[in-house]
């Protein structure tokens, strides 16, 4: 009874899983152990939800104008096409747009997220619906020649 007592008790921990609690659950006070800095799961079979947001102070017109939601709408579908996610719906609404997608790989996701918002953003600048807002002029001003 002793000597079985005595193994149970030193039970040797596998390392190469990790252990169940840092499995499922990210972020927050997990972030500040080892075990809970691993990367979040992939599911290539469930969905993901993704919000886009934007300043509403920064947008002459919102997402959901006709020539606004055209943007989002084509420029969604573009790269989700270049970059193989599958997009299942799309909510543009005035400020912020809801995606629910499926990536067949993390660095796939990562690459079709940071193109889509900087395309959209480029897009919406180059068509006039952004206001410039902390934005200098960075040119010269003529000076006047000063009289004597």
């Amino acid at each position: 009874m002793g000597h079985q007592n005595q193994n149970q008790m030193h039970k040797q921990f596998d390392f190469t899983k990790p252990h169940w609690q840092f499995r499922y659950n990210h972020g927050g006070t997990l972030r500040n152990k080892r075990r809970g800095r691993t990367a979040r799961p992939l599911s290539t079979k469930a969905p993901i939800h993704l919000v886009f947001k934007s300043d509403i102070k920064s947008l002459r017109r919102g997402l959901r104008s006709p020539l606004g939601f055209q943007i989002v709408n084509q420029t969604i579908q573009k790269y989700a096409r270049r970059f193989f996610i599958k997009v299942e719906q799309i909510s543009i609404n005035h400020d912020h747009i809801h995606l629910l997608v499926r990536f067949p790989k993390r660095s796939h996701g990562q690459a079709f997220l940071r193109t889509v918002a900087g395309q959209i953003a480029q897009q919406f600048q180059k068509n006039g619906f952004l206001i410039a807002s902390g934005v200098t002029d960075t040119r010269k001003k003529p000076t006047r020649p000063t009289e004597k």
